[in-house]
């Protein structure tokens, strides 16, 4: 009985993993640009979003580059706590994101006298979000879609937000994900629409400001804007209308609708 019972658990568990990967994305970092000095990874980062069991792949003449993944001191000074002789090196390295949270990748080599992360070799994946496990029950009903507001543009001035939420179609439960260089920008909800033409801008301790704040819509109308200095009088402001989630209908057993039974 021991014996059945370990196999199913055996068997559920690599169905569930299975399925997991068959639902991961694969990226290649920096896309056709590849792993290479001068590219502007943040702004690559932008336009996605990250779970766990996506796969990242760096593209580099092998031999020429490298990839390490450190702790985040190493990712802003460039000088990894992690030894260089475990960076990885084949010039098309598969990194799997095995964990939620933010993950930090370098190359530690050097050319013409310059370290290449110095050059822009770094790349931060913030806010891996995790995956729910097939094997572990249906989705919540808060589970819905997620949106990078403002698309690969991000949360910055200069960029129409009303035209973008205009364009999509929200429902409660989605979720909203600001992204920005932290420190630069922040997030809050307005209280009403007044609050929101007017700019009124909420007490302080309300503001969102990781630079990759995610918001869940819970209810049919919500306001947003930046707080920063002027943002939201330049235009940093969006109001999203969002539907109810469509009810799923239940499930018939067998394929066969149960008819009442006749009284005789």
């Amino acid at each position: 009985m021991a014996t059945n019972r370990s196999r199913i658990i055996i068997l559920m568990a690599t169905v569930a993993a299975l399925a997991i990967s068959a639902s991961a994305t694969e990226y290649t970092v920096g896309d056709a640009k590849g792993w290479a000095p001068g590219v502007d990874y943040h702004a690559w980062t932008f336009s996605h979003v990250f779970y766990v069991g996506d796969k990242l792949v760096f593209k580099y003449p092998p031999g020429k580059y490298n990839v390490l993944e450190v702790e985040e001191g190493g990712y802003e000074t460039c000088s990894p706590a992690t030894s260089p002789d475990k960076a990885l090196s084949s010039g098309n390295d598969v990194v799997t994101l095995t964990t939620p949270g933010h993950k930090f990748f370098i190359s530690t080599t050097k050319h013409q006298g310059k370290w290449d992360c110095e050059a822009g070799m770094k790349v931060l994946i913030n806010n891996v979000l995790p995956r729910l496990n097939p094997g572990s029950g249906p989705a919540p009903p808060s589970t819905g879609k997620h949106h990078v507001v403002g698309d690969d543009k991000g949360w910055t001035l200069d960029v129409d937000y009303q035209a973008w939420a205009n364009g999509k179609k929200f429902t409660i439960g989605d979720k909203l994900i600001f992204k920005y260089p932290e420190g630069k920008h922040n997030v809050f909800q307005a209280i009403d629409d007044t609050a929101f033409r007017e700019c009124i801008i909420p007490p302080a301790q309300e503001a969102l400001t990781s630079g990759h704040d995610i918001i869940t819509l819970e209810s049919p109308d919500t306001w947003f804007i930046c707080g920063a200095g002027n943002h939201c009088q330049m235009g940093m402001k969006f109001f999203v209308h969002a539907s109810e989630a469509p009810s799923k209908p239940p499930a018939i057993k067998g394929g066969r609708k149960l008819v009442p039974t006749k009284l005789l």
